[in-house]
Protein backbone atom coordinates (compact mmCIF):
# COMPACT_ATOMS: atom_id res chain seq x y z
CA UNK A 1 0.00 0.00 0.00
CA UNK A 2 1.14 3.50 -0.43
CA UNK A 3 1.05 6.25 1.92
CA UNK A 4 0.59 9.78 0.85
CA UNK A 5 3.49 11.63 0.95
CA UNK A 6 2.14 14.41 3.57
CA UNK A 7 2.80 11.64 6.80
CA UNK A 8 -1.14 10.76 6.89
CA UNK A 9 -0.22 7.53 7.81
CA UNK A 10 1.15 8.62 10.85
CA UNK A 11 -2.19 9.76 12.64
CA UNK A 12 -3.78 6.27 13.10
CA UNK A 13 -0.77 5.20 14.77
CA UNK A 14 -0.08 7.79 16.65
CA UNK A 15 -3.38 7.68 17.67
CA UNK A 16 -3.67 3.70 18.19
CA UNK A 17 -0.13 3.69 20.48
CA UNK A 18 -1.09 6.52 22.99
CA UNK A 19 -4.32 5.12 23.28
CA UNK A 20 -2.69 1.51 23.71
CA UNK A 21 -4.55 -0.07 21.53
CA UNK A 22 -4.04 -3.98 21.48
CA UNK A 23 -1.07 -5.21 19.31
CA UNK A 24 -3.17 -7.55 17.05
CA UNK A 25 -5.52 -4.51 16.39
CA UNK A 26 -2.56 -2.40 15.88
CA UNK A 27 -1.77 -1.37 11.61
CA UNK A 28 1.92 -0.59 10.47
CA UNK A 29 2.78 0.60 7.62
CA UNK A 30 3.48 -1.64 4.88
CA UNK A 31 7.00 -0.21 4.38
CA UNK A 32 9.24 0.36 6.84
CA UNK A 33 12.13 2.19 5.41
CA UNK A 34 14.82 4.82 6.94
CA UNK A 35 12.70 7.50 6.05
CA UNK A 36 9.24 5.79 7.26
CA UNK A 37 10.97 4.74 10.91
CA UNK A 38 12.79 8.47 10.83
CA UNK A 39 9.16 9.81 10.54
CA UNK A 40 7.78 7.58 13.26
CA UNK A 41 10.26 8.38 15.71
CA UNK A 42 9.69 12.08 15.27
CA UNK A 43 5.91 12.11 14.98
CA UNK A 44 5.28 9.33 17.38
CA UNK A 45 7.80 8.92 20.12
CA UNK A 46 9.56 12.10 20.14
CA UNK A 47 6.71 13.90 20.42
CA UNK A 48 7.21 17.08 22.69
CA UNK A 49 3.44 17.25 23.87
CA UNK A 50 3.61 13.45 25.05
CA UNK A 51 7.35 12.79 26.12
CA UNK A 52 6.00 12.58 30.08
CA UNK A 53 2.77 10.74 28.72
CA UNK A 54 3.91 7.74 28.01
CA UNK A 55 1.86 4.25 27.96
CA UNK A 56 2.64 1.35 30.19
CA UNK A 57 6.28 0.22 29.84
CA UNK A 58 5.30 -3.27 29.35
CA UNK A 59 3.15 -2.34 26.34
CA UNK A 60 6.23 0.03 24.86
CA UNK A 61 8.23 -3.12 25.01
CA UNK A 62 5.62 -5.17 22.67
CA UNK A 63 5.56 -2.13 19.90
CA UNK A 64 9.33 -2.53 19.82
CA UNK A 65 9.36 -5.94 19.62
CA UNK A 66 6.53 -5.77 16.47
CA UNK A 67 8.26 -2.64 14.84
CA UNK A 68 11.65 -4.94 15.08
CA UNK A 69 9.93 -7.65 13.85
CA UNK A 70 8.28 -5.87 11.00
CA UNK A 71 11.14 -3.80 10.07
CA UNK A 72 13.03 -6.88 9.67
CA UNK A 73 10.44 -8.60 8.13
CA UNK A 74 11.21 -6.24 5.15
CA UNK A 75 14.88 -6.62 5.23
CA UNK A 76 15.52 -3.64 6.88
CA UNK A 77 17.67 -2.10 9.65
CA UNK A 78 16.40 -0.23 12.68
CA UNK A 79 17.38 3.18 12.39
CA UNK A 80 19.75 4.77 15.34
CA UNK A 81 17.42 7.07 16.84
CA UNK A 82 14.89 4.20 17.51
CA UNK A 83 17.54 1.58 18.13
CA UNK A 84 18.68 3.99 21.39
CA UNK A 85 15.54 4.56 22.43
CA UNK A 86 15.15 0.40 22.50
CA UNK A 87 18.20 0.44 23.80
CA UNK A 88 18.22 2.94 26.91
CA UNK A 89 14.68 0.66 27.76
CA UNK A 90 16.13 -2.69 27.44
CA UNK A 91 19.11 -1.07 30.25
CA UNK A 92 16.85 0.52 32.58
CA UNK A 93 14.55 -2.62 33.02
CA UNK A 94 18.06 -4.22 33.85
CA UNK A 95 18.47 -1.96 36.28
CA UNK A 96 15.45 -1.00 37.60
CA UNK A 97 13.48 -3.86 36.75
CA UNK A 98 10.72 -4.49 34.16
CA UNK A 99 8.15 -3.50 36.12
CA UNK A 100 6.10 0.04 35.73
CA UNK A 101 6.46 2.66 37.79
CA UNK A 102 2.95 2.43 39.61
CA UNK A 103 1.20 4.02 37.13
CA UNK A 104 0.77 5.00 32.96
CA UNK A 105 -1.35 6.99 30.47
CA UNK A 106 -3.42 6.87 28.02
CA UNK A 107 -4.52 9.69 25.45
CA UNK A 108 -7.21 10.60 23.27
CA UNK A 109 -6.81 12.68 20.62
CA UNK A 110 -10.02 14.40 20.38
CA UNK A 111 -9.74 16.87 17.39
CA UNK A 112 -8.53 15.58 14.02
CA UNK A 113 -5.46 18.06 14.17
CA UNK A 114 -3.44 16.06 16.22
CA UNK A 115 -0.61 18.45 16.57
CA UNK A 116 -2.64 21.11 18.25
CA UNK A 117 -5.68 19.71 19.17
CA UNK A 118 -7.04 18.75 22.32
CA UNK A 119 -6.00 15.74 24.38
CA UNK A 120 -8.16 13.91 27.19
CA UNK A 121 -5.68 11.84 28.88
CA UNK A 122 -6.43 9.75 31.88
CA UNK A 123 -3.46 8.88 34.62
CA UNK A 124 -3.72 5.10 35.55
CA UNK A 125 -2.71 3.49 38.35
CA UNK A 126 -1.83 -0.16 39.43
CA UNK A 127 -3.81 0.08 42.43
CA UNK A 128 -7.20 0.86 40.54
CA UNK A 129 -6.53 -1.34 37.74
CA UNK A 130 -5.09 -5.36 37.64
CA UNK A 131 -4.89 -8.37 36.22
CA UNK A 132 -8.13 -10.17 36.10
CA UNK A 133 -10.31 -6.85 35.39
CA UNK A 134 -13.18 -7.61 33.03
CA UNK A 135 -10.80 -6.08 30.48
CA UNK A 136 -12.74 -3.10 29.55
CA UNK A 137 -10.40 -0.33 28.81
CA UNK A 138 -10.76 2.73 30.50
CA UNK A 139 -12.23 5.06 27.79
CA UNK A 140 -14.19 2.77 26.00
CA UNK A 141 -15.54 1.47 29.47
CA UNK A 142 -16.44 5.24 30.99
CA UNK A 143 -18.25 5.98 27.83
CA UNK A 144 -20.07 2.68 28.79
CA UNK A 145 -20.84 3.66 32.22
CA UNK A 146 -22.28 7.27 31.19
Amino acid sequence: MEYPPDNSWLEPIKRQYYAVVPLKQFIWPDDLDDATQLDFYNEVLNDIRMVNLQPRRSYIFMIFKALQRSIEGYGDTMISEIAEIWQNMLIQSCTRGSEDEGFSYKSYFLDENLKNGVVLTLKESDAFLCKGTTGLVTWEAAKILS
